[in-house]
């Protein structure tokens, strides 16, 4: 992770995202400017917690590895998530890993100052608040979509996939997107295939384009029945 020292880059990032308008000067005058490298990790499970990171431009994989050797994948995250903000109120050793999926930037407050400072900041406080309610309802749905066929939960990914980004993108490392589903890539690698033999994706090297998002949208309510 580099520093920037470029203050024009960073007050860019700040008006992009709005900043200047959801935090206090104080906190604003901490945030340093960082670039992250492809792979780079920002912070691994068990580290103590430095920073508060906000991710400004790129894109973030958050995971764990459990005792067993249970790869789990949580999220993968995209402006203006922020990485450390459960612990820093927990006071607790960083409990996932979280690695940059392509070239980066993100705004990083050490948690030291927040502690002394921050805690009486209503403003944020409020935004930390509004980050952890946002959290908190995609832990809920995730948990909600567990049961549920692997069908319905990929779909559902592909949608929120196609949430602000055209028809067509980039799709995640099979193993990954498996352990985040919760599945083998075996299994994940039969559902594309019958999605596409469906005519509701078509898929060229890694890159997917949705063809019928209202299929899709249906297949999170009722999923394809497999032929007997």
């Amino acid at each position: 992770m580099k520093k920037i020292s470029d203050l024009t880059l960073k007050r860019n990032y700040l008006k992009l995202h709005g900043l200047e308008a959801q935090l206090s000067q104080s906190i604003l005058e901490i945030l340093g400017l960082h670039r992250v490298s492809k792979g780079e990790y920002l912070c691994r499970q068990g580290d103590d917690l430095s920073h508060l990171f906000v991710l400004v431009a790129g894109k973030l994989q958050i995971d764990t590895l459990h005792a067993d050797g249970h790869h789990t994948v949580f999220a993968f995250e995209t402006p203006l998530a922020l990485v450390g903000d459960v612990e820093l109120f927990t006071y607790q050793p960083v409990f996932c890993n979280a690695q940059a999926l392509e070239d980066s930037f993100v705004l990083a407050a050490p948690v030291t100052t927040l502690w002394n400072y921050g805690y009486d900041d209503p403003t944020f406080l409020r935004f930390l608040l509004d980050h952890l309610r946002g959290k908190i309802a995609d832990s809920n749905t995730l948990r909600a979509h567990a049961p549920l066929p692997l069908e319905q939960r990929l779909a559902t990914y592909l949608l929120w996939r196609l949430e602000g980004n055209a028809h067509h993108f980039k799709l995640e490392n099979r193993e990954v997107l498996a352990a985040l589903l919760d599945t083998s890539t075996r299994h994940l690698n039969r559902s594309l295939k019958q999605l596409e033999a469906l005519g509701i994706i078509h898929r060229r090297n890694k890159t997917v384009t949705i063809l019928n998002a209202q299929k899709l949208a249906k297949m999170t309510r009722d999923p394809v029945k497999k032929k007997t």
